[in-house]
């Protein structure tokens, strides 16, 4: 939990080891890709840290700024972006925390079993077909879907847009999604929408699409 405010924009890594905070002044102001390059740069290790930044949306408190996590992945819901832009923290570094394994075989075994679960039954199939938006059933019984520009967190027509039925009936296109399997990407033609992917790449939340953009997002 990261509490209270920097008095500069800054960056923090964390590790199992260390925790280091840097003035980053000089990265406000730049977009996703850019902040990432840099600092990439500044915390060397590819492969055992996670960059994770905001771009100018997150530090104009844009209550629907994502925080980009490694150039491919998008944490968009509840506006967590303008949380990291009213703490002053421009990103963050954070590191694998190595932990010796067990000894004897015990580990690899439930390595192999969990791994065998994952691949080879239908353990993660509906994450694999439809992506996030599965979950918008679940996460609307519980009344913790972000949804009409942040102003609700349930609607009783949920069912209408959900991972489930898009797919069987009004969507039009499930194209690609860098580091997302096909089919995590959905486009209803009723004019409300899907969710995550729609809400990251459009800057909107569910039921706020209208019908030309996502005609013009079918398209492409």
């Amino acid at each position: 939990m990261i509490r209270g405010k920097a008095p500069t924009p800054s960056c923090l890594s964390v590790g199992s080891r260390h925790l280091d905070v840097r003035d980053v002044h000089f990265l406000w102001g730049m977009d996703l890709f850019k902040t990432g390059k840099m600092l990439r740069r500044m915390y060397k290790g590819a492969g055992h840290r996670s960059i994770w930044r905001i771009g100018p949306a997150g530090e104009n408190l844009s209550a629907m700024a994502c925080i980009n996590v490694d150039t491919y992945r998008h944490f968009g819901r509840l506006g967590c972006g303008a949380v990291m832009g009213a703490k002053n923290l421009k990103g963050s570094s954070s590191w694998r925390w190595l932990l010796p394994a067990s000894e004897g075989k015990a580990y690899a075994k439930l390595f192999a079993e969990v791994h065998r679960k994952m691949t080879d039954t239908d353990m993660m199939e509906k994450y694999h077909n439809y992506g996030t938006p599965i979950n918008m059933a679940v996460l609307n019984g519980i009344r913790a879907l972000p949804i009409q520009n942040l102003q609700k967190t349930t609607d009783p027509d949920i069912e209408g847009i959900t991972g489930e039925t898009l797919p069987a009936t009004r969507c039009c296109a499930t194209p690609r999604v860098p580091g997302v399997r096909s089919g995590a990407f959905t486009s209803d033609m009723s004019g409300r929408g899907s969710w995550a992917r729609t809400a990251t790449s459009t800057g909107r939340f569910p039921t706020t699409m209208n019908r030309s953009l996502q005609l013009a997002q079918c398209s492409t």
